[in-house]
């Protein structure tokens, strides 16, 4: 239930498949109850995300790529407009890490949201990432670190010391 590869990391929202706001709420109560140990609410849930996904297929399908659109592409088009990469550019590599790596495809602003699902339908390339979506945190980057006076407490302590 919301249960990633990695024990204890529990995964909702769009990471898990985009299928709308209420799903992302509905996969999130289900992660949150999960990591929490309360299986059986989670699996009250179940048949709710069942109908969720149903969602996610039909928006799959109805905004799928038609096949003629892929042949659009001239070799001056722009596939990574970030980084100004060519149609024609790209045609030269094998993978997408290859293609990263010669032309800096997808290491632009957007990090590949826009030319990674065009390369995908184009060239058929996996452009999944290795990245983690976490990362740890130290606990004082989440405000254990050492307190500050509020700005009134700071004026209040400077007056009463003139």
């Amino acid at each position: 239930m919301q249960q990633a590869t990695i024990t204890n990391v529990f995964a909702a929202g769009e990471p898990t498949g985009i299928a709308g706001l209420e799903s992302a709420l509905l996969t999130g109560n289900i992660a949150g109850l999960a990591a929490a140990g309360k299986i059986e609410e989670a699996k009250a849930l179940l048949p709710r995300r069942q109908k969720s996904e149903r969602f996610r297929a039909q928006l799959r399908s109805a905004f799928a790529l038609r096949p003629e659109l892929l042949n659009l592409a001239q070799p001056d088009t722009i596939v990574c407009r970030c980084e100004d990469v060519t149609f024609e550019t790209l045609k030269a590599y094998e993978s997408w890490s290859e293609a990263k790596r010669q032309t800096r495809c997808g290491m632009g602003a957007c990090q590949g949201r826009v030319c990674g699902p065009a390369t995908e339908a184009l060239f058929g390339w996996n452009t999944s990432s290795v990245r983690p979506p976490l990362f740890p945190v130290p606990l004082s980057a989440m405000g254990a670190g050492p307190s500050r006076p509020s700005p009134n407490q700071a004026t209040t302590e400077r007056l009463s010391t003139e």
